[in-house]
């Protein structure tokens, strides 16, 4: 009726609590101590990571305040501006010398196998599948994880909008209905999802430097070197089946991709060097090249920080 008025809605929202940071206005803090080591005061360098929000990892790096310093233990305050909640926000945090590094916030490194290259017993592959065009993922996920982390792990995978929509479905009497997000994965292995349509992953440039880096790290880290298993690991991070035919497609595909970025010889170098799987060339065949000093034969025998910055394009 024209003379109807309309009735007034009106909506409270508040801010989900999230397992890392804690939002104070425009500014997020870190929840926990980022850990600097037990013998960080003797080394004039210091170098420190943590996982943030939006699938980013902060690198600190630069002078060691506490160098030579008579203490066992402080504390160091770090600003990041523009790492908040907003571009006008800051990202807060506190580093403790004397803190194991794994005592903080665990990195945002691909999980550990066994030498089998088998999963850890507490996580799952899970095949996931998009009803509409056939695309297909596979994450590595907590055994103990709901339909809203699986949500969340495809909308981190695949890079998704904030506006796009995953919904987990199930099969109920002869069609599907969605999951709830509080249901427990459980048994399943294989899920079905639908909403915005996906075709499978996509590497965009900058998320082939991420995984080059990270193929390196899992190199780097493993007393193997270049072996098949732990760079398979890191496959399921980027919704990739850990497959030995995947893994050889893939870093072609980002080594393209990565070329047509500025400064990132120096990691195509490196990936170069890594045993090209099924060949049997060690880790450091540098191709005729002079070894670098501080190495053996060209292979890495490098101090912790020079492998960082060596890993991150920030060293010669």
């Amino acid at each position: 009726h024209e003379d109807t008025r309309p009735d007034t809605l009106c909506f409270k929202m508040t801010s989900k609590p999230h397992a890392t940071v804690e939002r104070r206005g425009e500014d997020l803090v870190l929840r926990s101590r980022v850990g600097l080591g037990t013998r960080a005061h003797a080394d004039p360098l210091i170098w420190a990571e943590t996982p943030t929000v939006g699938g980013r990892h902060l690198l600190l790096w630069g002078e060691n305040p506490f160098y030579h310093s008579s203490s066992a233990s402080g504390e160091m305050k770090v600003q990041v501006k523009g790492e908040g909640l907003t571009s006008a926000g800051s990202l807060h945090l506190v580093c403790r010398l004397g803190l194991s590094s794994s005592g903080s916030v665990a990195p945002f490194r691909p999980a550990k196998r066994g030498a089998s290259g088998a999963l850890d017993k507490d996580q799952v592959l899970l095949t996931v599948k998009h009803m509409q065009t056939d695309g297909k993922i596979f994450i590595r996920i907590h055994k103990s994880a709901t339909m809203g982390d699986v949500r969340a792990k495809i909308m981190e995978v695949l890079d998704l909008p904030r506006s796009a929509t995953v919904r987990m479905l199930q099969h109920f009497g002869g069609g599907y209905t969605p999951f709830s997000d509080r249901q427990q994965l459980g048994a399943h292995h294989t899920l079905n999802c639908a909403g915005t349509a996906w075709n499978g992953v996509n590497l965009s440039p900058a998320r082939c430097k991420q995984f080059l880096q990270d193929i390196v790290a899992a190199s780097e880290a493993s007393k193997t070197g270049a072996a098949e298993a732990p760079l398979l690991n890191v496959l399921p991070e980027y919704g990739l089946e850990p497959l030995a035919s995947v893994l050889k497609e893939t870093l072609a595909l980002a080594q393209k991709k990565v070329a047509t970025l500025a400064g990132m010889q120096f990691l195509l170098d490196k990936v170069t060097d890594l045993q090209t799987l099924g060949t049997g060339r060690q880790v450091g065949q540098n191709r005729g090249k002079v070894p670098v000093p501080g190495t053996v034969n060209g292979s890495s025998k490098r101090s912790a920080h020079q492998t960082f910055l060596l890993m991150h394009n920030l060293g010669p």
